[in-house]
């Protein structure tokens, strides 16, 4: 028994430090979680204002005179573009949600992975948020030349 215990004495140190490696492991996983959830809230409140930029540009759109089935070759192209813009939101959502996915899973194997993982994700958010903005700034310029364009004509 005494054997024993001089065994398990030795073991203690061990078993401490494995379990202080686990703590500040899961210690950086919630850290890792933390951040994701705020920056899957930022990412949630720029797709918000991208959808309803994209609302007022529709919008606009679809009041200029001429909209509909007579509209013009320039109406139809911004139409196009700002149909691609919706379905380019759309995918970049989609991005997202499987972002969290993959994050989520590296945080599972290791604070530094999980870290790694999720700058990774937020650079590709950026850049696609980035697009995103450029693609809706192109449509708003288009409407806006178009309106004094027509405003000009009359």
């Amino acid at each position: 028994m005494a054997c024993l215990s001089g065994r398990g004495a030795g073991l203690l140190p061990i078993v401490a430090i494995v379990l202080a490696w686990v703590a500040g492991c899961e210690r950086g996983g919630e850290a890792s979680r933390a951040v994701l959830a705020e920056r899957r809230a930022s990412w949630a409140r720029e797709i918000a204002g991208l959808k309803s930029q994209h609302e007022v540009l529709a919008a606009r759109l679809e009041g200029r005179p001429g909209a509909g089935a007579g509209a013009s070759a320039a109406d139809r192209r911004m139409r196009a573009v700002l149909d691609g813009a919706r379905q380019s939101i759309a995918d970049v959502e989609s991005q997202f949600a499987q972002a969290e996915g993959r994050v989520g899973q590296a945080i599972g194997r290791g604070s530094q992975a999980g870290e790694r993982a999720l700058e990774e994700e937020s650079s590709r958010a950026r850049s696609y948020l980035q697009k995103l903005g450029e693609q809706l700034g192109a449509v708003a310029r288009q409407v806006d030349e178009h309106a004094r364009t027509d405003d000009e004509a009359k």
